[in-house]
């Protein structure tokens, strides 16, 4: 057996400007945009953007006033045009490179809705409960459920792969005495999200990825699903 052994030169990537957790991210025109995740919630450099060629951080204008929490949830760009992301007070609020401007979008009515994606100009979640739901990129109305997932509904709403989104946690946590103090039951996180994720195959299709606990072993199952639409119904 031959080695064909090579040397390799890694370079360092310049820092941001704040150490962040429970960030999002999204990339526009090869750049990526960060938002959040700072503890300094009218910190200056709440947003930043960084540019692969010039290997430099910049600041971000600031988001509108009490937009700008520490705890971001959700991001997802489209079209090359804007990022979408979801704080922890369960607003959309978008950015737009071009303009260099924030918009304000709609107030979630369900903190359930998680692992936004987005294929084909379609943004699919998870609900807690085992669905799938979806809504149109750039109508960004109610979400719809999506139909044809029925039989897999009772085995996500069993998986319990919940994205903690860093700091959620420890919140969760923290807030137990509060919510015991003031009656209400104690449950955990888990409980409380979807613990099913999605991702896209190469060929647009979606990958549902959900665990199940098997006898001495926990196993991770995948199905990927065709979207096919019924009119203008995305499936």
């Amino acid at each position: 057996m031959f080695l064909d052994c090579q040397s390799h030169t890694w370079s360092t990537l310049p820092s941001m400007g704040v150490a962040r957790y429970s960030a999002v991210a999204g990339v526009v025109d090869g750049k990526v945009y960060i938002f959040g995740g700072c503890d300094d919630r009218n910190s200056s450099k709440w947003g930043e953007v960084f540019d692969p060629k010039k290997q430099t951080w910049d600041a971000l204008p600031m988001p509108p006033p009490y937009y700008s929490l520490p705890t971001m949830c959700e991001s997802i760009a489209i079209e090359d045009e804007l990022v979408v992301s979801m704080n922890g007070a369960l607003t959309c609020i978008s950015y737009i490179p071009s303009e260099s401007k924030w918009k304000i979008g709609n107030q979630e009515t369900s903190e359930l809705n998680r692992c936004w994606h987005l294929i084909e100009n379609v943004v699919y979640c998870c609900e807690l409960g085992g669905r799938i739901l979806w809504r149109e990129a750039h109508e960004w109305e109610e979400w719809r459920e999506g139909m044809g997932l029925e039989s897999l509904r009772e085995t996500l709403a069993a998986s319990k792969l919940v994205n903690y989104a860093g700091r959620l946690g420890d919140l969760w946590e923290s807030n137990k005495p509060l919510m015991l103090a003031q009656g209400l039951e104690i449950t955990e996180l888990d409980e409380e999200l979807p613990g099913h994720k999605l991702s896209n195959s190469g060929n647009n299709n979606m990958l549902i990825f959900w665990d199940v606990l098997a006898p001495n072993k926990l196993e991770i199952w995948c199905a990927e699903v065709s979207l096919e639409t019924q009119g203008d119904m995305p499936d």
